[in-house]
C-alpha cells in the first residue's frame, strides 16, 4: 500500500468540536480571501501606469512595485503552510486576511514609492499566511468523499471569477485612482473577519516546533528562486543578476533537501514529492500553471493594443474564459479525475494552437473567443483535477506543506510561465516595434504553451498512471470516485 492511502491527518477526521458551524459559510469564506487576493493583485497591475506617474517612480521601482508583493509571497509561503499546522489554520487565516487587509489600507495611502513597496511587500505576508490555511480548511471541514470534491470544484473557480473582476474591476477603479484600487480588498477583508466567527472553528494543532535551519533555507530558496524568474522576464536569461540569483536558489534549495532528509519535523517534509503519484501531481501542476503568466502578457496586450479595447473592455472579453473555468471546475468532482485531468490539458493544447495563427487583422471573434473558451474549460478541468489529486488524501500531520506546496507549484508555475514568455517574444518580435512584429512575438508565445502543455501530459501518463488495483481504487490515483 503506498504511505500516502494509508495515512489520514487530523484534517480527514476532525474532532466533532473543531466543525464548521455552517459548513457553507467556511466555502465561501475561503473563496471570498481567493478574490480579495486575486481581485486585487490584478487590480494594482493595472494600476501600475498611473502610480508610476503619480510617485514619480523610475523603471526600478516601478518593477519593484510590481514584484514586491511575488517575492514575499513565494518566499513565505510553506513557512506560513507551517505556521498554519502548528499555531491553528483559523489562526493563521484570519491574521494573514487581517495582514493583507491593512497592508491595503496603508498602501492605498501611500505618499512614496518606498511605503507603497513595503505596503505591497505587506500583501505578499498576508497572502502567504491566509492562502495555505484557506486550503488546509477546505480539507478540514470537508470530509473525504463527494463533499470535499464539491468543495475543492466550487473553490477552483475562483481563479477565473477573480482574473475577471480584477480585470472589470481593476480598470475601473483605475480610471478614478489607483489607490482606490489597492483599496479593493478592503470589503473583502472585513467581510471575512465579521463572518469567521460564525462558519469555522479553529482546527486541532500538530505538536511541535518550527525547523529553523530548513524554514531559512527553504525560504531564502524560494524568494530568490522567483526573483530569479522575474529578473528573467526583465533582463533575459543571461543577464548576469539572473544567473546567479537562479544559481543561487538551486543551492539553498538544495541545502533545505539535506536538512529537510534529516529534520525531525521538516517545514516541508519530502514525503509529499517522493511519491510516484503526489509528486507527479505537483510536477503537473507547475506545468500547467504556467498558462497563467502567457495568458495575461500575450492576450492582455493584445486586446489593448491591437483590438484596442479599454482595460474595462478587456476584462469583459475575458468572461469566456472565466465562464469556462467555472463551468469545468464545477463539472470535475462529478467525473473521472484521470479522463477529466487529460482531457483538460488536450483542450489547453488546442486553444493554444489556435492563438499560434493570431495575426494583426485578428478580431475578437473569430481569433480570440474560441480559445478562450478552450483555455478556460482545460486549465478548469486540469487545475480542479490536480486540487482533488492533491488535497484528497493529506499525509498525517502535513496539512499546511500540502496545501502550501500547492499554492507554491501554481505562483511558481506562472512565474516560469511569464519569464518563458517574454523570451520568446523578444526573441522572435524583439521589442515589438510594430503590430505585426508584437502579433508574431504573442503567436510564438503560445507556440510555448503548447510544448510545455505535452511534457505536462507525459507527466500525467507516466507519473500518474493507475499501477495496480488498490491504486486504482484510491482516489488520489485518479480514477474517479
Amino acid at each position: 500500500m503506498s504511505p500516502l492511502t494509508s495515512t489520514t491527518s487530523t484534517m480527514d477526521t476532525p474532532h466533532p468540536l473543531d466543525r464548521p458551524v455552517r459548513p457553507g459559510v467556511a466555502l465561501l469564506l475561503v473563496m471570498v480571501c481567493q478574490l480579495m487576493i486575486t481581485v486585487t493583485i490584478i487590480a494594482e497591475n493595472i494600476s501600475l501606469p498611473a502610480i508610476r506617474t503619480e510617485l514619480d517612480l523610475s523603471v526600478t521601482g516601478l518593477s519593484w512595485a510590481s514584484n514586491a508583493y511575488l517575492l514575499a509571497f513565494g518566499g513565505l509561503l510553506l513557512l506560513g503552510a507551517r505556521a498554519g499546522d502548528i499555531l491553528g489554520r483559523r489562526r493563521m487565516f484570519v491574521v494573514g486576511v487581517l495582514v493583507f487587509t491593512v497592508a491595503s489600507v496603508a498602501g492605498a495611502l501611500a505618499p512614496s514609492p518606498a511605503w507603497l513597496i513595503t505596503a505591497l511587500a505587506g500583501q505578499g505576508v498576508g497572502a502567504a499566511l491566509a492562502e495555505p490555511a484557506s486550503l488546509a480548511l477546505i480539507a478540514a471541514n470537508f470530509p473525504v468523499g463527494p463533499r470535499r470534491n464539491r468543495a475543492l470544484g466550487v473553490f477552483s473557480t475562483t481563479t477565473g471569477l477573480g482574473l475577471t473582476l480584477g480585470l472589470v474591476f481593476g480598470g475601473t477603479l483605475s480610471t478614478v485612482s489607483w489607490r482606490w484600487a489597492i483599496l479593493a480588498a478592503v470589503p473583502f477583508g472585513v467581510l471575512i473577519l465579521a463572518l469567521v466567527p460564525l462558519g469555522v472553528r479553529e482546527t486541532p494543532r500538530v505538536s511541535g516546533r518550527f525547523d529553523l535551519a530548513g524554514a531559512l533555507t527553504c525560504t531564502a530558496g524560494t524568494t530568490t528562486l522567483v526573483y530569479g524568474l522575474v529578473r528573467a522576464s526583465a533582463a533575459g536569461w543571461g543577464d548576469p543578476w539572473t544567473i546567479g540569483t537562479l544559481a543561487g536558489s538551486v543551492l539553498l534549495l538544495v541545502a533545505t533537501v539535506l536538512i529537510e532528509s534529516r529534520a525531525a519535523q521538516p517545514i516541508l517534509p519530502l514525503r509529499l514529492l517522493t511519491d510516484r503519484h503526489r509528486g507527479g501531481a505537483y510536477a503537473t501542476l507547475l506545468l500547467v500553471g504556467t498558462l497563467g503568466g502567457t495568458l495575461l502578457f500575450c492576450l492582455f496586450q493584445f486586446m489593448q493594443d491591437v483590438l484596442g479595447f479599454s482595460p474595462v473592455r478587456t476584462g469583459v472579453a475575458f468572461l469566456p474564459f472565466a465562464m469556462a473555468l467555472l463551468v469545468t471546475a464545477l463539472l470535475s468532482p462529478r467525473l473521472p479525475r484521470r479522463p477529466v485531468l487529460v482531457g483538460g490539458i488536450l483542450l489547453v493544447i488546442a486553444g493554444a494552437l489556435w492563438l499560434t495563427r493570431l495575426t494583426p487583422t485578428s478580431g475578437y471573434v473569430e481569433g480570440l473567443l474560441g480559445p478562450l473558451l478552450l483555455l478556460g474549460g482545460g486549465y478548469g478541468f486540469a487545475i480542479a483535477a490536480l486540487n482533488l489529486a492533491i488535497l484528497s488524501r493529506v499525509p498525517k500531520n502535513a496539512g499546511g506543506a500540502v496545501a502550501g506546496l500547492q499554492q507554491a507549484m501554481v505562483r511558481l508555475g506562472a512565474s516560469l510561465g511569464l519569464a518563458g514568455t517574454v523570451t520568446v517574444f523578444t526573441a522572435t518580435a524583439g521589442a515589438g516595434e510594430t503590430v505585426a512584429l508584437a502579433v508574431h512575438g504573442y503567436a510564438s508565445a503560445f507556440g510555448l504553451t503548447v510544448v510545455v502543455y505535452l511534457v505536462a501530459l507525459v507527466v500525467v501518463l507516466v507519473a500518474l498512471r493507475p499501477s495496480g488495483a488498490e491504486e486504482r481504487a484510491d482516489e488520489f490515483a485518479l480514477s474517479g470516485d
